[in-house]
């Protein structure tokens, strides 16, 4: 009897035990035992500074300026630029001026020269059209002009101004081997307005492929892609500027002609 009794008392021990170790932990209120839950949101003051007052005003520093977004022009300058008249274009520059260009376009005179060599007395008819300028009536200001290489012929001014010439230049005294006047046939202005702005665009004068042989047959523009301006940019001698046509602009020459 005092066995099963026993017996009894130690099973009863046993579920009382495990009972024990079944049931919930005790809630603990001490906070340093408080564990903190990983999805809990940080707080607003957990990256400011020890040393910084909530209540202070924090200056953030400015983002670096992209360098095109700095050089970019402000629409309202770029519009008040184009409105100003006086504004100074960077790309306009002063072209150096040559030594014989056309500023205005000027009348020739009516006075040529008297001075005569006249041919020789044997001289055969066919070489000779005329022996004096009295011979020399049929235009303006007539001349007996030659030499026993061309003979010896009438000239005659034929021109005075511009307007004379359909849209060419009138060259005074620019007879060939003789001072009259007379029309070119080629070219592309008239005077230094006819090429650009004032002391920007020049009309000169320039001789065509027999150089000084034939003298000046035109008047054209110069232009940014000259090789020259003046004959002295061409080392002197027989080297010249002149205009070619088939290029479009001024270049060193030094072609004659002979005869």
């Amino acid at each position: 009897m005092h066995l099963r009794h026993l017996r009894i008392a130690t099973l009863t021990a046993s579920l009382l035990l495990i009972g024990l170790g079944c049931a919930d932990p005790p809630e603990y209120n001490n906070p340093a035992d408080a564990s903190v839950e990983p999805d809990a949101a940080p707080s607003e003051d957990a990256d400011r500074p020890d040393d910084v007052d909530p209540g202070d005003a924090v200056v953030v520093e400015d983002a670096p300026v992209d360098d095109a977004s700095a050089d970019a022009a402000d629409p309202d300058d770029v519009r008040a630029d184009a409105a100003d008249p006086d504004a100074e274009d960077p790309d306009a520059a002063t072209a150096r001026v040559p030594e014989r260009h056309r500023p205005e376009a000027l009348a020739c005179d009516d006075v040529r020269s008297e001075s005569f060599d006249p041919p020789p007395k044997d001289a055969p008819d066919d070489f000779v059209a005329c022996r004096s300028h009295a011979e020399c009536q049929e235009g303006t200001n007539g001349r007996c002009v030659g030499n026993g290489h061309d003979g010896w012929y009438c000239t005659y001014d034929l021109c005075f101004e511009d307007a004379a010439c359909g849209g060419f230049v009138c060259e005074c005294g620019g007879g060939f081997r003789a001072d009259n006047n007379v029309c070119l046939t080629r070219g592309d202005c008239l005077v230094d307005a006819d090429c650009g702005a004032p002391g920007q665009g020049f009309c000169s004068p320039s001789l065509g492929d027999c150089g000084f042989y034939s003298g000046v047959i035109a008047y054209y523009c110069h232009t940014p892609e000259d090789e020259c301006i003046d004959d002295a940019d061409c080392g002197g001698g027989d080297n010249y500027c002149a205009y070619d046509p088939n290029v479009g602009r001024w270049l060193c020459s030094n072609s004659q002609c002979a005869g």
